[in-house]
């Protein structure tokens, strides 16, 4: 509707949806002032949960768009009507103002079977430790939790710190929640910090969360549960002793290694000072390379040069760059 020069537009995400399912309503105003504003008082609905997620702007073909949303949570059935009140946009010359048309919302019951614990929606779930990734027995860890979603109302989210405390195996210390606020996606958010004393291993297998999920899309129950990754638990002693046996076993791969690395370095060398000789029609000092090179790679002492250079392509598995050259060398050291 188009209203002195005002296009507005109002609408729900979903018209249809069940308990506790969330629904995001946007009011958008376009016109042609660049810092434009738009003033509204939300009105109280009666059983249904709101979440302002404040005003945005941005930049449209017919002028500037000023989007104002909300989000939704019905906890009761039947039909909702969500009549806004009087909208107002500042920023000409006088204010314009929008009257809406009611908004209809049918809300279905959840089934009857489902526990009131189930959640209605997806959650994302990420944890870290406050410690390295190898623990020590006795030692203070805090343990921080974020769970994360889009169609989930944190009323509904696990009772995460419970559950965990059910779990007398670990000595369960302060724990805190935070709530994220709601702005921009993921809407929902909660972040949990429980501390505990780490017990000894060798594995910290820290407890899952199980929770009821029903998804509105498919009609169908699920059970849902995160497994926490497994962290090493190894005493000072324990460290230690493991990084002796890691620098022990180094040192004997390096002992094994390091021959190899050093004959390979000599055959590289040897190989550079061959073809240096053979460029400057030094035969006795090419001669010495072949016989030190031959020593390196295991061949035949005193080879002359065609025996050398069949026994060089067999062990390097290409012939030599200059064994013309060589050939050649050789007739001339040895020509009458």
């Amino acid at each position: 509707m188009v209203i002195d020069g005002i296009d507005w537009q109002v609408s729900l995400s979903h018209d249809d949806v069940l308990t506790r399912q969330v629904v995001e309503l946007q009011l958008s105003a376009t016109g042609p002032e660049s810092f434009g504003r738009l003033k509204l008082q939300f009105p109280q609905i009666d059983g249904v949960q709101v979440y302002p997620l404040g005003m945005t702007r941005h930049t449209a073909q017919a002028g500037t768009e000023l989007s104002m949303r909300w989000l939704l949570v019905p906890h009761r059935d039947g039909e909702i009507v969500i009549d806004l009140p009087e909208v107002r946009y500042l920023g000409g010359k006088r204010p314009v103002r929008y009257d809406p048309p009611p908004l209809r919302l049918s809300v279905t019951a959840l089934p009857s079977y489902l526990p009131a614990s189930t959640i209605v929606g997806e959650l994302e779930w990420s944890c870290n430790l406050s410690a390295d990734s190898v623990l020590r027995p006795g030692e203070l860890a805090v343990w921080a939790i974020d769970v994360q979603s889009n169609s989930v109302d944190p009323i509904q989210f696990p009772s995460v710190i419970s559950q965990l405390q059910q779990h007398s195996d670990i000595e369960w210390l302060h724990s805190t929640v935070e709530y994220a606020e709601v702005e921009a996606r993921p809407f929902f958010g909660a972040h949990y910090k429980i501390a505990f004393i780490v017990p000894h291993g060798p594995r910290l297998r820290l407890p899952s969360i199980e929770w009821q999920q029903f998804d509105p899309k498919t009609r169908r129950l699920s059970s849902q549960r995160y497994v926490a990754p497994t962290v090493w638990v190894f005493a000072v002693w324990q460290q230690v002793l493991g990084m002796l046996v890691l620098l022990l076993g180094g040192g004997v791969a390096l002992r094994r290694v390091l021959p190899a690395v050093r004959s390979r370095f000599r055959i590289h060398w040897q190989h550079s000072r061959l073809l240096a000789a053979i460029a400057s029609t030094d035969y006795l000092k090419a001669r010495h390379c072949m016989d030190l090179l031959a020593t390196e790679l295991g061949m035949a002492a005193n080879l002359a040069v065609d025996p050398w250079l069949q026994a060089w392509q067999q062990q390097r598995g290409k012939p030599l760059v200059k064994a013309r050259e060589l050939r050649a060398l050789e007739a001339t050291a040895f020509a009458p």
